[in-house]
Order: C-alpha cells, then structure tokens, then sequence
C-alpha cells in the first residue's frame, strides 16, 4: 500500500513536471533569417503575379464601393464592406499561401514562405478587430489602414514575384556606434543579432519589422516596412 501510494505520488510529480516544462517554454518563432538569399521558382513567381493582379482588380472595387458609399452619414455600409473585404482577403491569402507552399522545392521556401504569408494572415486578423464596430469618428483611419493592408500584399505579391527572392538584407546603424540589436514580428519575441551597430542583418525574410536596438541602458524601438521603404536601413540616435 506504501509502495502504490509513493508510486503514485512519484507518478503524479512527474507529470506535473512534464507539464510545467511543456507550459513553461516559450514556442519559438520560425526561422526568419537565412544563410543565403532565398530563391523562388518560376511557378511560385507566376502564381504570386497572378493573384497580384487579381488582388489589384478586388482593391481597385473596394476603394471604388467605399467612395460611393461615403454619403452615408452612418459608417454603417462602408464598415461592413470594409470587414467583409478584410476576411475575403484573409482567406485569400491563405489559399495562396497553401499552394505556394504546394510548389516549394526546398526546406528555405517552405520556411521563409510560412513567415511571408503568416505575417498577412495576421495583418488581416488585426484589420478586422479595428474595423469592427468602427465609429464614425474613426471610420478614415480604420478605412485607410485595411486598404494599406491590401496595398502591401499586392506590393509584396509583386516584389518577391520580379525579384524571385523572399528576403532582404537590412541595414542597421546608430550613433554612436556599438548598440545591440534585436528584431521580431509582432506578437513574436525579439530574436538577437549577434553583431552590434553598424551592421546587416542578412536575408530576412519580408514582413512588417520591429527593430530593437540597446546602448548604455537605453532602448529604442523602429518598425520597418520593407514594401514601403525600398531603402531597407533603420537608424537610431541615442
């Protein structure tokens, strides 16, 4: 009976350490920097074009439906259209990422293509929180930062498409030199550099950045969109 008791005692404190360790470690975010750059093929090009295209003809009758409806005092319509193109869009992008990642070749394309769709799968996800419910008040801000949303999916689609590389080299800088430096997507945790300022962080793949950089006990924090700035540098002055 003694035997059985501690048994089961034993028993019981090693599952809940397993549990512990299960709950207790942190999920790790999928790989986002590369050796080497990351090459697409011809086929995953070609479909990216294609549903660029298509994307810019759905973005192009939005835009032209939100405008006709702007008489409406309300918001009411044009929050609505504007939260049906946003989950239209969400399972758009989705779809395109299952079958580009069909077309992958490689361990990289698989890799850096998950990060590249899943950063859209979020942005749509938060789009759609903001415009629900969307007051009048806040309707032009909730209306311009959806259709941002879908401006850069469409820039994205065509960029990795005519470049045939999923990454990018960011240059990181600050004055003085010598800051540490730490990125991540949003709701990821930051990922070290392993050089400090002036640096490059080397085949990153594209999606929406925020850049982190330490010295002397201070912290400064930086987004970087690479679809909008083409330049691909952040600085900081500290």
């Amino acid at each position: 009976m003694n035997f059985l008791t501690r048994s089961g005692t034993a028993g019981v404190a090693t599952l809940a350490a397993l549990y512990f360790l299960q709950v207790s470690v942190p999920a790790q975010p999928r790989s986002s920097v590369f050796p080497n750059p990351v090459k697409i093929s011809q086929a995953q090009a070609e479909l990216l074009t294609t549903e660029a295209r298509s994307l810019a003809d759905r973005t192009t009758k939005a835009r032209q439906q939100l405008t006709a409806l702007e008489r409406d005092p309300s918001f009411k319509a044009q929050t609505q259209l504007l939260s049906a193109s946003v989950s239209a869009e969400k399972n758009a992008v989705s779809r395109v990422g299952s079958r580009f990642q069909q077309l992958a070749a490689t361990p990289d394309q698989r890799s850096a293509g998950a990060v590249f769709f899943d950063d859209f799968v979020n942005r749509y996800a938060r789009a759609a929180s903001q415009v629900t419910d969307l007051q009048p008040a806040r309707y032009a801000a909730g209306r311009d930062s959806t259709l941002r949303v879908l401006d850069d999916n469409y820039k994205a689609y065509t960029l990795v498409a005519a470049s045939s590389t999923m990454t990018f080299d960011l240059d990181v800088g600050s004055t003085p030199a010598g800051a540490a430096v730490s990125f991540r997507r949003i709701g990821d945790p930051y990922q070290n550099h392993p050089d400090q300022t002036q640096t490059t962080i080397k085949n990153l793949v594209y999606a929406l950045w925020t850049i982190r950089a330490e010295k002397n006990g201070k912290t400064q924090e930086k987004d970087h969109d690479p679809y909008r700035e083409t330049n691909h540098v952040v600085h900081f002055d500290f």
